[in-house]
């Protein structure tokens, strides 16, 4: 009977199962109390005193009880499991635990895992809580944990199913404790209160379950003699897996919302980019070029007698070039005018025209006609598309080290979740998931049952819809490879 020195046992259960009174019972049977001199043993200060439907022991704490032939019960009491403050309660607990292991548990022995033996059928709280234990124990301590089913005398009383038991552990060693220090409290509490209307709890059922429990716990203590200690840095690295886990299906799910509204925005500079793109088109003919002729005046190889009224451009009398300008200014005047004021072929007044080695020739010629408007509007338009355009290649550059990133995020999730499973006992990620959707669900369902704050309804819901993308996202990279996710 006797244990091994400072061995570590874990105490482990869902929230109510009588983890705490465990450790004063083993306390008291450790002295070798009678129930008359029982006391407790548990810490007051690392109690939260709220409604018992919560965890009512706030940290993980180390008990250690030393017997009269030298050796020393180390218990590890831990906060409940299925806590109804929700599952960030559970997770804050779970941290809580593998913290104190690394303090002060390198080895363990047992551990013991408590569960309402009274109840038939397995509540969802019950199955979630013994699921997310089997979830934080690597496999190497699969012999190692034992059930403790409360509440109950002996095995005759025992209403729980083994099927209810995780399969890996449903044929693993149980026994049955119907806890006197338990009766013992409960019997001073009526003893106290004048008002109450329950029974008084016999005293000789007190004493009958002392000497039963005393052959229980000689009984776990032949069980835990059997077994060979197992490292606990396996545990640590099951909660870092997890943490890491947590954290990489976190950095895909807000790398994917990143992505989607990264996305959502390049549609919609497309978008503006393609109307833009029109406005030039619609504006890019700014500029109307005209062919048209006109008169103007080219070199000739002899001198004209020009017209210079406007719009007459005739070529009214040549000469020869050995004509002197004097010379042909007097005979112009002579023969053009004689007895007349006016030009005979223009009719202009002879004053109006002058002798030039030029002479007037109609000359095709381009016109430029610009609409300013237009102008502005497409030179606008072509500044516009230019940003546009360099917004859309940086955007798709994000895009593209976005999708790298969410494809190393599922890689890293794969690369976990293979790890977890081969490393826990539970063998999958997913199923814990599945079973705090459940209790989660749960939950919900008796917020709105009971009309309770709106607020506190819409909060719940949202969480669950995380916990079920979460599963998603872990379900994802069973079904397809992850260099396939981004796509």
């Amino acid at each position: 009977m006797a244990a091994q020195s400072y061995a570590g046992r874990f105490l482990l259960g869902e929230t109510g199962t009588g983890k705490t009174s465990f450790i004063s019972w083993a306390g008291n049977s450790v002295a070798g109390n009678a129930p008359e001199c029982y006391k407790s043993f548990v810490d007051p200060s690392n109690e939260a005193g709220g409604p018992m439907i919560g965890s009512q022991t706030n940290s993980s704490i180390l008990y250690e009880f030393p017997s009269s032939n030298g050796v020393t019960l180390r218990l590890l009491d831990t906060p409940g499991l299925g806590d109804t403050r929700g599952i960030a309660c559970d997770e804050e607990h779970k941290r809580n635990i593998a913290r104190a292991i690394a303090d002060h548990v390198a080895t363990a022995d047992a551990v013991l895992i408590l569960v309402n033996g009274t109840q038939q059928r397995l509540s969802v709280v019950t199955d979630y809580a013994l699921n997310t234990l089997t979830s934080i124990f690597p496999r190497t301590l699969t012999r190692n944990i034992g059930f403790i089913f409360t509440n109950v005398a002996n095995e005759y009383s025992l209403n729980f199913e083994s099927d209810g038991l995780p399969e890996a552990l449903r044929n693993n060693y149980w026994a049955t404790l119907d806890n006197p220090f338990a009766m013992d409290q409960k019997r001073r509490k009526d003893l106290s209160n004048s008002d109450s209307k329950r029974r008084l709890l016999p005293w000789n059922l007190v004493l009958g379950a002392r000497e039963a429990s005393l052959g229980t716990l000689a009984d776990i203590i032949d069980w835990i003699n059997t077994l060979e200690p197992q490292p606990t840095r396996d545990i640590l690295l099951l909660h870092e897996q997890s943490v890491a886990l947590d954290q990489a299906i976190l950095d895909r799910f807000a790398y994917m919302g990143q992505l989607a509204d990264l996305k959502k925005e390049a549609s919609t500079l497309q978008k503006k980019s393609k109307d833009t793109q029109q406005t030039m088109g619609q504006h890019q003919h700014f500029e109307t070029i005209i062919n048209k002729e006109v008169y103007q005046p080219v070199e000739a190889g002899c001198s004209y007698s020009v017209c210079t009224v406007p719009d007459c451009y005739a070529n009214c009398h040549y000469s020869t070039s050995y004509f002197s300008n004097l010379a042909l200014s007097v005979w112009t005047q002579t023969w053009m005018v004689g007895f007349r004021k006016s030009c005979r072929e223009c009719q202009h007044p002879i004053e109006k025209h002058r002798w030039w080695k030029k002479k007037w020739m109609k000359v095709k010629v381009e016109e430029s006609i610009m609409d300013e408007e237009a102008k502005a509007k497409y030179t606008a338009a072509l500044e516009q598309n230019g940003e546009q355009q360099d917004m859309m290649r940086a955007s798709e550059e994000t895009i593209a080290s976005l999708d790298m990133l969410i494809s190393t995020a599922g890689a890293r999730i794969e690369e976990l979740t293979e790890a977890y499973a081969k490393l826990s006992i539970s063998g999958s990620f997913s199923i814990q998931v599945q079973k705090s959707i459940a209790l989660m669900e749960m939950h919900l369902n008796s917020l709105q049952s009971k009309e309770s704050d709106p607020h506190s309804i819409e909060s719940l819901k949202r969480s669950v819809d995380g916990m079920k993308r979460k599963l998603q996202a872990v379900e994802d990279v069973v079904q397809k490879p992850w260099k396939w996710w981004s796509k």
